[in-house]
């Protein structure tokens, strides 16, 4: 066994300590002591070590009082790093290993808390064969040996997992997936990183849909949930279930909507489903995190991406750029009245020739919706107020009402419930 730095609490008894060093041959130590135990270090623990000449480069670091659990931890916090950087050992943010045998019991508590947050392995010497001190069992010299040697990240980092997940069902997908990277860097099962390497991938697909990158959503979503697809496929019992509850549903659910996403992707498809995706959008903004100038926002794109789609599925028309010559004879006069010579249309006048064309065609659909509710509803008031909003082009901050009256207006023009709108799937926690 050999270690590359180890941080080593010192307390009055060395045998454990020499022993530690011997069994695991850092190349560099750090010891922790107390006043009264730093002298054991050269005096005795240094000497009993083997070859003089391949003897580990080491630095100590005091605590100022032993018995204060505050004061250690400060000590171990503000000095470790800097003893790294003096040994030029390899590690940069703390030692690869780990000894809590030594000092007191604040001590070695201070070692455990401090080293909690990093990968390190945490190590502790004892016996099997105790002898007996005033009724307590000690360490018997000759007989000792390293009875745990563990990472305890890869059975305590289902709490910090726990974090990630809500993050992500409360619509930060980015900040989720930066969780689970920052986490997996700190496991070291194999089993137990590949399920936080997958899962951050699959919260990054979720991060990419939600910023409208579809093609990157596709990839990284359709290449994890297939690695994640074995695992979500274990007994409930299994320790990766238990790590992510809910992780069977989740990939299935995943499943389906990256399917639908597929679906999509053909053009004639990809207008109605950007609008709803829009739709779908806002309402995550507006719910989940309660931003409401960005879900009127969305809303607003929703609606002109719905006339722009209809204009031009059913009757060939770009918004970008209209030609009077597609304009039919019968309502060309009509057309070039109310239109002139604009080639490029907005929501409102995109809307107003789907209606046009509508009325010609004797059919009811999106353009009549919104002529409709805006001579009947609040619909033209809250239009009003999204163009007056600090993301457009004035000052008036949007507030939940506005965004819900929106939203309903939005849904009716799209002719669709808000339970038919795209949800992520969610973790039950």
């Amino acid at each position: 066994m050999s270690a590359k730095t180890l941080l080593i609490s010192v307390g009055g008894s060395p045998e454990p300590i020499i022993f530690s060093i011997r069994k695991l041959r850092p190349e560099n130590i750090i010891f922790f002591a107390s006043q009264s135990t730093r002298a054991s270090i050269v005096k005795t623990i240094i000497p009993a070590l083997d070859d003089k000449a391949k003897r580990p480069a080491h630095e100590t670091i005091l605590t100022d009082n032993e018995q204060d659990i505050e004061a250690c931890v400060f000590a171990l916090m503000k000095k470790v790093a800097h003893a790294l950087k003096k040994l030029g050992a390899p590690e940069t943010d703390w030692p690869s290993f780990v000894d809590c045998t030594g000092g007191t019991k604040v001590m070695s508590s201070a070692v455990v808390w401090a080293s909690s947050i990093f990968p390190c392995e945490i190590i502790y010497v004892g016996t099997q064969e105790m002898r007996n001190k005033g009724g307590v069992g000690i360490v018997r010299t000759g007989h000792e040996n390293i009875i745990q040697k563990k990472n305890p990240w890869n059975r305590v980092g289902y709490l910090e997992a726990r974090s990630a997940l809500e993050a992500f069902n409360r619509g930060q997908y980015g900040v989720a997936e930066a969780a689970l990277r920052k986490l997996s860097e700190k496991i070291t099962d194999f089993e137990t990183r590949m399920l936080f390497d997958g899962l951050a991938n699959v919260f990054r697909g979720y991060y990419c849909w939600d910023i409208f990158d579809h093609k990157q959503a596709r990839q990284r979503l359709g290449k994890w949930l297939d690695k994640l697809q074995p695992i979500a496929d274990e007994p409930e019992t299994s320790k990766q279930q238990i790590v992510i509850p809910g992780l069977k549903e989740f990939i299935r659910t995943a499943r389906e909507q990256l399917s639908l996403l597929n679906d999509f992707a053909v053009p004639e498809k990809h207008g109605w489903f950007l609008a709803q995706d829009l739709l779908a959008n806002a309402r995550r903004r507006g719910e989940l995190e309660q931003k409401y100038e960005d879900a009127v926002a969305r809303c607003y794109s929703a609606i002109e991406k719905a006339s722009q789609t209809e204009l031009k599925n059913k009757y060939g028309i770009d918004t970008d750029k209209v030609n009077p010559k597609q304009i039919s004879v019968t309502i060309q006069e009509d057309f070039l009245r109310q239109f002139g010579n604009k080639t490029r249309f907005g929501l409102r006048d995109g809307m107003a020739l789907l209606l046009m064309l509508e009325q010609e065609k004797g059919v009811k659909s999106v353009g009549h919706r919104f002529s409709n509710l805006l001579n009947c509803s609040n619909l033209e008031k809250l239009l009003d107020a999204r163009n007056y909003s600090i993301l457009a082009h004035g000052f008036e901050p949007m507030n939940r009402g506005k965004y819900r009256e929106l939203l309903e207006n939005t849904l009716n023009i799209m002719n669709i419930k808000e339970s038919q709108l795209m949800r992520f799937p969610e973790f039950p926690i």
